[in-house]
Formats: C-alpha cells, structure tokens, sequence
C-alpha cells in the first residue's frame, strides 16, 4: 500500500455525505497537510462562506514519529489534526505507541478499505470560533490557487 492508495477511504470519511470540500496538499500554518476537509456553512451572498469545521489528515505508511510531528504542527489551524496509516501498520502498534497519539492530542485512523477511528483527536488549541480563525480561513481559501481550482467555485463566491 502506498500513501496515494490510502487517499479514496480518507476521502470518503472525511465527506460522507459529499458536503466537505476536501483539499489535497494544502498549505498550513505548520507546513503542508496531504488533506483537509472543509465543511463550509450555507452560502447566502458572493462571498466565501464561514468555516463550520476544518479536519486535517497526514498520511503515513511507517513513520509514527513523523507523522505525529507533522500532524500536531496543524493543531493550531483546524478543529481536528488526525494521522492516517495503514490498517496492517495499526494492528502492530505497540500500547505505548498508541498512547503516544494519544498524548500529542492527535487523532489516529486505520485506514484499509474502510477507516476506522482508533483514537479521538484531542481538543483544539484554541477557540476556533472566533471572528479571527473564520477570517483566517477565508483568506488562505481565497489566496490558494489550487483550492478554488478543485473546489465548487460556485459555492466558494
């Protein structure tokens, strides 16, 4: 399995019901996220849309230190940071290695032809209701070339 093979199961979780835009390669406040869905509030007028929640998800095969590091660098940015490996790779981690995720306050995804939760992302960083976060958003959104490029434009403006 390789990380691009992992892509369609997160895809799917991450817009169950296709209403989550979902972003590949988007650029973070800690660096790139290989995804991250946005559920947007009802679009009323020509501008974009306030952010209802924001889920960034870092693919790994291996490489738990990695994958923690890169996932817990996007904390401050979304409402839930998660880390998604293979499903064969999470039935041999260790407890401890578990509780690592645990602890970093990153979410972890087993990720087979399903994905299943196998830890609960922890509590923002910060209060990401606010003015300032929606603001935030709207401005990398409207800023990132290949996010107006994959998305509805309609329901973007």
């Amino acid at each position: 399995m390789l990380e691009r093979d992992m892509r369609e199961a997160v895809h799917a979780w991450l817009s169950p019901d296709g209403n989550t835009e979902v972003i590949y390669e988007f650029m973070m406040t800690g660096g790139y996220a290989d995804m991250v869905g946005i559920l947007f509030e009802k679009r009323t007028g020509r501008t974009i849309p306030p952010v209802v929640r924001a889920t960034a998800v870092e693919l790994k095969l291996t490489d738990v230190a990695g994958v923690i590091r890169q996932a817990w660098s996007h904390r401050h940015s979304v409402h839930a940071s998660y880390a998604a490996m293979p499903k064969d790779r999470c039935r041999r981690m260790k407890p401890e290695t578990v509780r690592r995720f645990l602890g970093a306050g990153i979410g972890l995804l087993s990720v087979g032809s399903c994905v299943e939760v196998l830890v609960p992302p922890g509590k923002p960083l910060m209060s990401l209701n606010t003015e300032q976060f929606r603001k935030r958003w709207w401005s990398r959104i409207a800023r990132d070339k290949r996010l107006v490029g994959e998305v509805d434009k309609e329901r973007l403006y």
